[in-house]
């Protein structure tokens, strides 16, 4: 379950059905290839989807407010935790390596081409989530928590080290709790 202004997007996890509604109102009910593991919806009724992809560490899927895929990625080499859909129709992609350590990267996307236009680097941290508020991207992780720009530019990273995260909530206005 996804909200954002006046959407909302269902989606069954593990399932290949999506709903999304304009309040009250059913938009579209789809089914898409793909088991679906996590969903987001923009304000501007852009739903966003993690999926599982056969061979591949997961995919990322754009649907527009008419049920169209407007954007596809697959990653081959890290491993997909989440995304989200900003307002300027970029996707904030977060992905996980664990080549000798554990890193993150959050990868800014435009969802009219395949190739990042820009990422960030977390070298010490597991990325878990990503929530998109306008044209920002709120990271949280097993230590950290951070805000990137449409850009996918660093805006502010907070470290909390030798602390145990238990829980990280955000506001609509971007203050965030740890």
């Amino acid at each position: 379950l996804s909200v954002s202004g006046d959407y909302i997007a269902i989606a069954g996890k593990g399932s290949t059905h999506l709903d999304l509604y304009k309040g009250k109102k059913l938009v579209y009910a789809i089914d898409i290839p793909d088991r679906i593991r996590s969903c987001s919806v923009s304000e501007k009724g852009d739903v966003v989807l993690v999926t599982k992809k056969t061979a591949y560490k997961g995919g990322v899927s754009v649907f527009n407010k008419n049920g169209e895929e407007v954007f596809s990625w697959i990653s081959g080499v890290n491993y997909i935790a989440s995304a989200s859909m900003l307002k300027s129709r970029n996707v904030a992609v977060s992905l996980i390596s664990t080549e000798n350590a554990v890193k993150s990267f959050v990868m800014m996307f435009d969802i009219y081409d395949t190739d990042p236009i820009n990422g960030t680097e977390f070298p010490t941290s597991l990325v878990f989530d990503t929530i998109a508020h306008k044209n920002t991207v709120y990271v949280s992780s097993d230590n950290s928590i951070a805000s990137v720009n449409k850009d996918g530019e660093l805006n502010y990273s907070v470290q909390f080290d030798n602390m145990d995260i238990s829980h990280i909530a955000t506001d609509h206005k971007g203050w965030r709790a740890v």
